[in-house]
């Protein structure tokens, strides 16, 4: 699962962030 806009930078893991699989997105 990655973060589709920047949240460490560009399209990437969510890092220390959690991962909302459904929203493929991070929490």
């Amino acid at each position: 699962c990655t973060h589709p806009g920047g949240a460490c930078g560009g399209h990437s893991h969510c890092c220390s962030l959690s991962c909302n699989t459904a929203a493929n997105s991070c929490n």
